[in-house]
């Protein structure tokens, strides 16, 4: 139940004062805002064994960053259309065509004789409810491999998968999960307020409909793993939808979720929870970040590498790189993907700029712009053009790898790209122009030289073009340093260790 009237106005006269806190404090108290919002509204979030505070975290992450950065300055922000369609697209959430009576006959008859054969053969289950994408790599492993249980995926997903077992996932929506839903948003709205934070307007609207789409989703995947009952759950992400309401549904009936690192994290505190029971990271980095700051302790977590290097060999990447050739990889800049307040959307802009001045007083470089799917290229063509230098600066929607092998430089900032560079042993410069100071610490193992801001882009840039050749081994050293640290263990052999750490959860072994 909501708390009284005169304990939420108590509580509003300690709402912070935005513009008197620094950048980090800033953040700090977004992050806590989220976090206990249902504190603060008074309200139970917990239902069915979920924790609907925790696992609905996601849809505040853009909503507070911005309401924020709009109570210190008007946002000149530019929406995405489709936020929530395209976050849940995936073939167990969205909406399927009619399927004719026989065809529905035919596929519970086919599940039930799964089922039978599954408890004849007393087969162990490992239920990949997201065969794509990220997992494509790893799937391909364990279905090439010889094991003791069998692999589930949704059906319409199995023909791509041979040797998998299909499941009829369900489709049909919870009616009941609407007045959760609204309940949910209105303590969302109510407990934020109480912290400063004034969500309103279009973004509360959105917020009630994502929660919508998402309270189905997850009574949809508690309905599935309880028919199912796999003996754990493979994930892509654990906290970003429709992933993370399978990851809450597992938690709630006890069943392992399994999580493969798969990058590297941009932001302060949003990204620090870790829900899956039992996690593959690549390296220690992530491992500590885990362990010295989620919420929840994971059951189990080992560094087992990362399996997208294993096809790598920087030998097919060592040409020569193109004399003048500068490449910049971006991260996301659109406000919602902007999370603390002191992530702005304008700091891809202000980079550009700032790389253009450089390349004035450097009249032989080119630069190619290579910028997150989440980021904004249109902007960045526009700004090129005003500029008056689209004969010497490219957007490119090219593979990364053959972009990076061509650069004489690489600009990052906290990106899994800026790893990429290293491997390649590439010089590499860490932009960052937020408030905050930057997540990842390239600079700090000198592994990148700095660049935060634009007076320091210009003069960084003219250090690393007039390196030596034992400046180039010392910095190549600190990036084998930082990827043994970050990465773990570059071997071609991740995909292995990922697939044995799979296994034994599955399987029920001991660490």
């Amino acid at each position: 139940m909501m708390q009284g009237p005169t304990e939420v106005v108590d509580r509003e006269t300690l709402a912070p004062d935005w513009i008197s806190l620094s950048a980090e404090e800033r953040d700090l108290r977004a992050w806590d805002a989220i976090r206990h919002w249902p504190r603060d509204a008074g309200m139970n979030v917990v239902r069915e064994g979920i924790d609907f505070g925790h696992a609905t975290r996601w849809f505040l992450w853009d909503k507070v960053g911005r309401a924020i950065r709009n109570t210190l300055d008007a946002e000149d922000d530019v929406t995405c259309s489709g936020r929530l369609e395209n976050k849940l697209a995936p073939a167990s959430v969205k909406a399927s065509p009619p399927v004719k009576i026989v065809a529905k006959l035919r596929n519970r008859l086919i599940q039930r004789k799964v089922a039978a054969n599954r408890m004849l053969r007393n087969k162990r289950v490992l239920y990949c409810p997201f065969p794509y994408s990220r997992h494509a790599q790893i799937l391909e492993t364990l279905i090439e491999r010889d094991r003791a249980y069998e692999i589930f995926v949704p059906s319409n997903e199995q023909a791509r998968w041979p040797g998998t077992v299909a499941f009829d996932a369900t489709r049909e929506k919870h009616g009941d999960g609407n007045r959760w839903a609204k309940e949910l948003s209105s303590g969302m709205v109510s407990g934020l307020a109480c912290a400063g934070v004034a969500v309103n307007g279009d973004a509360c609207a959105q917020l009630e409909q994502e929660l919508k789409v998402f309270v189905a989703t997850v009574l949809c995947a508690k309905r599935d793993l309880e028919r199912l009952h796999p003996n754990a759950v493979l994930v892509p992400s654990d906290n970003t939808p429709p992933f993370s309401a399978m990851t809450h549904a597992a938690r709630a009936l006890g069943i392992p979720v399994i999580l493969l690192q798969h990058g590297m994290d941009c932001e302060r505190y949003f990204l620090d929870d870790a829900y899956a029971s039992h996690i593959a990271s690549w390296g220690a980095y992530r491992r500590e970040r885990y362990t010295r700051d989620s919420e929840h302790a994971p059951v189990r977590i080992s560094n087992v590498g990362n399996a997208h290097y294993d096809h790598v060999d920087p030998k097919l990447f060592s040409h020569k790189s193109q004399p003048g050739q500068w490449l910049w990889v971006t991260r996301p800049h659109r406000s919602e993907k902007c999370y603390a307040p002191s992530r702005r959307r304008d700091e891809g802009l202000r980079i550009l700029d700032a790389l253009i001045d450089a390349m004035t007083v450097a009249p032989q470089t080119r630069l190619t712009i290579k910028p997150h799917t989440f980021d904004y290229a249109d902007l960045y063509e526009k700004r090129i053009a005003e500029r008056g230098l689209s004969d010497r600066v490219v957007v490119s929607v090219d593979a990364l790898w053959p972009l990076l092998a061509d650069a004489e430089i690489v600009i990052t900032e906290d990106s899994t790209a800026g790893m990429d560079a290293m491997v390649l042993g590439k010089p590499l410069v860490h932009a960052h122009f937020a408030e905050s100071a930057p997540v990842m610490p390239f600079v700090a193992f000198g592994a990148a030289h700095q660049a935060f801001c634009a007076s320091e882009m210009a003069s960084t840039l003219k250090r690393v073009c007039a390196m030596g050749d034992s400046d180039f081994e010392e910095m190549r050293i600190a990036q084998g340093e930082f990827l043994d640290y970050a990465v773990g263990p570059r071997d071609g052999q991740a995909s292995v260790r990922a697939s044995a750490f799979i296994d034994s959860v599955v399987l029920g072994h001991a660490v």
